[in-house]
């Protein structure tokens, strides 16, 4: 962990430390485009680079949580499924006490599953999913879910092992396993339509029969019905799934990348149910680009100071360039050893803990 004190404040550092740092200021605390208008360097290179030095600034940025992300690229029936567990738990009383449905999808044919679950547990779940690989003509290749404790237990991995199954958790918050949760979203709502019709709040008697009229409905996205693809007419599907998006891709021309390795960054915070706009979005950790994938758009690989990689790859918009300036801030002082002490730093796990010397503390200034 750096522990080294900052150079010297310029001239110009100082007045816009004056500027932004005083409440009644034009301009003082506010985003980078409105400060600008209120001080003398406006559009300053340097003005931006001190800005993304400032902690107070580059936590609070916007986060945009909608933009462009790499397909999910299937080639063949079988290759890749979604699952998702959905609580019903309002709806047990008039459904045989039933709390939860598991809702799977095969990827590239849009074919739905669902099975109702009692509980969660990792038997109940191996029971649901196992029924579900008997009725299936082969199990997939790959499944991908969330990252729930009710897949990663130790049951459903001797299932998926068992039959060969390759499993992996989506690492973005944001988006999960987004095929599976709109086919949910699709489900649901056919299902309380028919409660309002109906006057009823009973599902169970009918739920695979609103499964089988899912997968024989005409499905944009291949533009056929779920049920009907095989392999005579596996490529028509594919290129509906992806003709258009690797026609885009090959005529548009690609932007230049926003960051380059080494670059030191923030990483946008998962969004919390409920979280206020304006508490910070932003972690306080800093990490450094390691790589950089030239994918359409491009996506980033980040490791943190101490050289471990962060599972997962990154988009531009969830990456937020930063000015290092090598101070951080103390949480809390744990231990003292003469002239040193063992602090935790704020914003960082406990494995970042370290001894510093006293004399490169400093104490927080004011404005």
């Amino acid at each position: 962990m750096k522990n080294k004190l900052s150079t010297s404040p310029s001239s110009a550092e100082s007045t816009w430390v004056q500027e932004y740092y005083t409440p009644d200021q034009p301009g003082a605390f506010s985003g980078a485009t409105s400060f600008q208008r209120h001080t003398s360097q406006k559009n300053s290179p340097q003005l931006r680079q001190w800005l993304r030095g400032q902690d107070s600034y580059t936590l609070h940025a916007p986060i945009r949580r909608r933009f462009q992300r790499r397909p999910i690229v299937v080639h063949a029936p079988y290759e890749l499924w979604q699952a998702d567990l959905s609580d019903v738990s309002r709806l047990r009383k008039h459904n045989k006490g039933y709390r939860f449905l598991l809702a799977g999808i095969d990827v590239f044919s849009k074919v739905a599953f669902v099975r109702p679950l009692k509980s969660k547990t990792g038997p109940a779940l191996v029971a649901a999913f196992t029924d579900i690989l008997r009725h299936s003509a082969q199990p997939p290749h790959y499944l991908q879910t969330d990252k729930g404790t009710e897949f990663t237990n130790k049951h459903m991995r001797q299932l998926l092992q068992r039959h060969h199954i390759h499993f992996y958790t989506s690492q973005n918050e944001d988006t999960k396993a987004a095929v599976v949760e709109r086919c949910q979203r699709t489900l649901k709502g056919r299902m309380y339509r028919y409660f309002t019709h109906h006057n009823t709040k009973r599902y169970i008697d009918v739920l695979q029969a609103l499964v089988d009229s899912y997968n024989a409905t005409y499905h944009r996205s291949i533009r056929t019905q779920p049920r009907l693809v095989g392999p005579h007419n596996q490529d028509q599907v594919y290129m509906a799934l992806y003709g258009k998006a690797m026609e885009r891709a090959f005529q548009t021309p690609r932007p230049q990348p926003k960051f380059s390795i080494g670059d030191r960054v923030r990483l946008a915070q998962a969004r919390r149910a409920f979280q206020k706009g304006y508490v910070p979005k932003w972690t306080q950790e800093l990490f450094t680009i390691h790589r950089r994938l030239k994918t359409h758009p491009y996506v980033y690989t980040i490791r943190d100071d101490r050289g471990e990689l962060i599972k997962g790859t990154f988009y531009e918009p969830e990456l937020q360039k930063v000015h290092d300036t090598g101070v951080y801030k103390i949480e809390k002082v744990l231990r003292r050893r003469g002239r040193q002490v063992l602090v935790k730093w704020l914003g960082y796990s406990d494995e970042f803990n370290s001894w510093i010397p006293v004399a490169t503390i400093r104490k927080r200034y004011k404005n």
